[in-house]
């Protein structure tokens, strides 16, 4: 398929090679035949359906995979990563799975990246995020990201500079992971949610910088998919 992209244009995250804002839709030359498309703050990247990942607009924080902290008008093709799935995005960090394992990429503060750091130097190349092996699916969402490996949902992010087991969501078949909460897909057909903060509705509560993680489960054996935003469950 193709990408048709319109609204604010300052960083370029168009893709139409101008920084010119437009107000109707219009579509790209390049990449084509593309399968996914993932969007940050000011800028976006796609994977093709040849697995090939493509970057562009914003780059202030390496999100661009280019190895730069230039931002590009024009898509920019990540080689190192051909061969990729599962392409998603955070506000200034984004993950592939490729070769079962998970790889990120960006700003690494409270640890997005999973890499076992922390800190406000960018991390402009993509690497692999640590300890997560055989990743079938990945989400990403505010300052977070989580994957599920090895019939395991784990998460970092937040301050968790390496991925952690998350055993509420133990048998999810898929995973969708917002600014405070992840939830997911499981085995039996329910979705179950661990939050963080009492934007949900739930029974989370939250002291000063102490938060207390919910977990509840909708309506056992309806449910096929679930997407979040930064503060909604749908």
């Amino acid at each position: 398929g193709r990408i048709w992209c319109w609204g604010a244009n300052d960083q370029g995250q168009l893709g139409d090679g101008t920084t010119v804002s437009r107000t109707a839709p219009k579509s790209l030359a390049e990449p084509q035949n593309v399968r996914a498309i993932a969007a940050g703050v000011g800028w976006m990247c796609a994977l093709t359906a040849t697995k090939e990942v493509y970057c562009w607009g914003a780059n202030s924080w390496g999100q661009l995979g280019d190895t730069t902290t230039k931002g590009s008008a024009k898509p920019v093709r990540l080689k190192l990563l051909d061969g990729s799935d599962g392409l998603v995005a955070g506000d200034d960090h984004a993950c592939v799975i490729r070769q079962k394992r998970a790889w990120c990429w960006g700003s690494n503060i409270d640890g997005r990246l999973g890499q076992g750091t922390s800190g406000q130097q960018p991390v402009r190349k993509p690497s692999r995020t640590v300890g997560i092996e055989f990743a079938k699916s990945i989400s990403a969402g505010g300052s977070q990201a989580c994957a599920i490996g090895g019939g395991k949902v784990w998460c970092w992010g937040h301050g968790q500079h390496v991925p952690a087991l998350v055993s509420e969501l133990a048998g999810a078949v898929s995973v969708a992971a917002g600014e405070h909460h992840v939830c997911a897909v499981t085995d039996d057909g329910g979705v179950r949610c661990r939050v963080q903060r009492v934007e949900l509705g739930t029974a989370a509560n939250q002291t000063g910088d102490q938060m207390e993680d919910a977990d509840f489960t909708w309506l056992p054996g309806i449910f096929h998919y679930v997407a979040v935003g930064g503060f909604i469950v749908g």
